[in-house]
């Protein structure tokens, strides 16, 4: 298998290439680790990435244990993250809401280890880059939070991650759609950043590329493209038709890829 790094604000992560086949299958699921700021090596026999108070997203499983397609299976060691839903799905989790309880957050109260804002940001980062690496919508079917299997997809849970943002204030409110406040907040951010990777610097550039892919993607659902304005939608359209940023074999990383 090849892989590629991602350079991004949560550090540099380091990912399988896939092919579409095992792409067309993936969901990225963001949950926090009930537990306190430090990171540690439990945490990341649960999740692919665990972020610690800082922000710095740490590689806990690989990508490829949780893939399970007709060109590969599940391996033992996969990331068992949430309850009857891991196959193909990208576990994304903050080490942090240790002691903190659904219902004191109601009333704006997130324990003694609260998600920080850098938490958040790089929650927003990591989901967005992977969104923009394997061309997935951010769709609340295919990006969502870890109570949301549940309110969304209909497989119970038992959990609320993460379903507040304490430094936003927002507390967990469910909507008609299955959906919650605060992962909408992060789908909202998460679909504005994979539009500024989509868009070069340069304005010359960018103009050039988006005239290159003036045919339009055929999005997994048309009601993703509903969402964006045109100009932003002129610019997503460069998302398939991009190559990997660089693919290299495993022996090749260091031993250490935190």
């Amino acid at each position: 298998m090849q892989y590629q790094r991602l350079k991004t604000t949560a550090g540099t992560l380091t990912v399988p290439v896939l092919d579409t086949e095992a792409t067309s299958k993936l969901s990225i699921t963001w949950h926090w680790a009930a537990s306190s700021y430090t990171v540690t090596k439990y945490q990341k026999t649960r999740y692919h990435f665990v972020i610690d108070k800082d922000g710095h997203a740490c590689h806990g499983v690989p990508i490829e244990k949780n893939l399970d397609n007709k060109n590969q299976r599940r391996q033992p060691g996969y990331a068992a993250h949430v309850l009857n839903a891991n196959s193909n799905n990208i576990g994304i989790s903050a080490a942090a809401m240790g002691d903190a309880r659904e219902s004191a957050a109601r009333r704006g109260s997130y324990g003694s280890w609260p998600l920080t804002k850098e938490q958040i940001a790089s929650l927003i980062e990591v989901a967005a880059q992977l969104c923009y690496c394997y061309r997935l919508p951010v769709l609340p079917t295919r990006v969502l939070g870890h109570e949301e299997w549940d309110s969304i997809m209909g497989r119970p849970q038992d959990r609320w991650d993460v379903n507040c943002i304490p430094h936003l204030d927002i507390r967990p409110h469910l909507n008609s759609d299955g959906g919650y406040d605060s992962t909408n907040y992060l789908r909202q951010q998460a679909q504005r950043r994979v539009a500024e990777l989509a868009q070069p610097d340069d304005p010359a550039q960018r103009e050039k590329q988006l005239a290159a892919f003036s045919s339009f993607v055929t999005f997994h659902d048309q009601a993703y493209a509903a969402q964006f304005p045109v100009e932003t939608i002129r610019s997503i359209k460069q998302l398939r038709q991009q190559p990997p940023l660089g693919e290299f074999a495993r022996e090749d990383l260091p031993v250490s890829e935190q």
